[in-house]
């Protein structure tokens, strides 16, 4: 009799099964083709771990250790949604983003019905037969932040390693969902700093969260204290914060976000998210390690 047991449950082998045991003559043997699943970023070790074998009489069971296993870095997942759950329900207008514009400039083009009717120039109007309005000038403030929490709260990888890997999914899949429709966004965590506002830039980011590592030596009070000073946050009107720990500490931080005139949505991830403390923005959303996004943020 001959049992195989697999590395933890980070990945498991197409077409083998840990529960079953297979009976084999002497001298016979069993091939089959297989695939390996990964089921989560980050690096580990994968395949067989263990093969047990139990004598003919099932007196007694020799268990041999795999003594060259398969150890992988697994890239997070490209989730690309078709809607989003955000701080605006909806991408902000075209007219909307005009409307952050600062100010008038003397410059007129023809009346479109997307403009604000305040902005016509009555002169030019008068002069050219045709409604005209002013152009607006100064710092654009269209765009979306994405905060994510770099600390690991766990030393287990049993534990860690789903977390962590949902929230490299969600910040992967926020930022490209702004960014294929045009949207700059800004993205702060840990050491990286950066603004994201084409697909080539995602390539680029994206290739930043395959080598991200969530430090459990993060102090967050001077990370949230840096997140609020960082160019590429300040002039973001919409935030998402990501985050695996929502305790009183991160709701103050929130709370500091929206006092600056920010909308904030927060996504939560973990198993247990039964007992939080209340958001100034009650715009949270729970996401489980194994929830696919798809479903909880489409």
């Amino acid at each position: 009799g001959i049992r195989i047991t697999f590395y933890s449950d980070f990945s498991t082998i197409d077409g083998l099964d840990d529960h079953a045991e297979y009976e084999l003559a002497p001298h016979s043997g069993i091939k089959k083709q297989t695939g390996l699943i990964c089921r989560y970023r980050g690096e580990y070790e994968v395949g067989i771990r263990t093969i047990v074998v139990t004598d003919f009489l099932r007196l007694f069971s020799i268990s041999y250790k795999n003594k060259e296993p398969l150890r992988v870095r697994v890239r997070p997942d490209i989730v690309q949604l078709s809607g989003l759950k955000s701080v605006t329900e909806n991408l902000r207008s075209a007219k909307d983003i005009m409307a952050d514009m600062t100010e008038p400039d003397v410059l007129v083009r023809e009346y479109t019905t997307d403009d604000d009717r305040r902005m016509i120039h009555w002169r030019a109007t008068a002069a050219t037969g045709k409604i005209m309005v002013r152009n607006r000038i100064g710092q654009q403030r269209a765009g979306v932040a994405v905060i994510m929490d770099p600390k690991r709260l766990d030393s287990d990888p049993q534990n860690y390693i789903p977390i962590e890997n949902k929230i490299l999914e969600e910040a992967i899949a926020v930022v490209l969902y702004y960014c294929s429709r045009n949207v700059r966004v800004g993205f702060v965590s840990g050491g990286i700093a950066t603004d994201v506002d084409n697909m080539t830039m995602f390539e680029s980011f994206y290739e930043q969260m395959c080598s991200f590592d969530f430090d459990s030596g993060e102090n967050l009070a001077g990370f949230w204290q840096n997140a609020l000073q960082c160019a590429s946050i300040s002039d973001k009107k919409d935030v998402y914060y990501l985050t695996s720990s929502w305790d009183e500490g991160a709701a103050l931080f929130v709370k500091e976000l929206v006092r600056q005139g920010r909308t904030v949505a927060v996504f939560v991830t973990g198993d247990d998210t039964s007992a939080y403390p209340h958001s100034p923005s009650d715009n949270i959303f729970m996401i489980g390690a194994d929830d696919d996004l798809r479903e909880v943020l489409g």
